[in-house]
C-alpha cells in the first residue's frame, strides 16, 4: 500500500529526528527547475497563487530566494517528514517512530 500526503506550509528545520537512512529526493532536477522559476515570483504573487497570508507569502518568497540545489544531505537538507509541521505531520508524530517504522514509512509514504 502507498500513502500519499500533501506537503505542509509550515516547516521546522530545528527539529532533530534520527532516521536510520536518508535518500536523495527522486525529482531533485525537477525541483531545482521549479524552485528557480518560483524564485522569480514576488511575495505578493505567492499570497495570491497559494491563497495564503502575507506572512506566509513572504516566508515562501524568502525560501525560494535562498534555494540552492542540494548536493549532499546536511543540516539544511532533511527528510521532509521530519521537517514539516502541519496538522497531518503533527498527527503522523514522526518523532515516535521506531527505526523499523521509519523504514516501513520510507517504502509506503509519499509526500508530494
Amino acid at each position: 500500500m502507498k500513502i500519499l500526503i500533501s506537503p505542509a506550509k509550515s516547516l521546522d528545520y530545528n527539529r532533530n529526528v534520527d532516521t536510520p537512512f536518508q535518500t536523495i529526493p527522486q525529482f531533485l532536477e525537477e525541483a531545482d527547475y521549479l524552485a528557480n522559476k518560483l524564485g522569480k515570483f514576488s511575495a505578493k504573487k505567492f499570497e495570491k497563487m497559494m491563497h495564503i497570508s502575507k506572512d506566509l507569502g513572504e516566508l515562501n518568497y524568502q525560501r525560494y530566494q535562498a534555494w540552492e540545489k542540494p548536493n549532499t544531505l546536511n543540516d539544511n537538507v532533511k527528510p521532509a517528514a521530519t521537517v514539516f509541521t502541519g496538522e497531518v505531520y503533527r498527527g503522523l508524530d514522526i518523532e515516535s517512530f521506531s527505526s523499523e517504522e521509519l523504514t516501513k514509512a520510507q517504502g509506503e509514504l509519499r509526500i508530494l
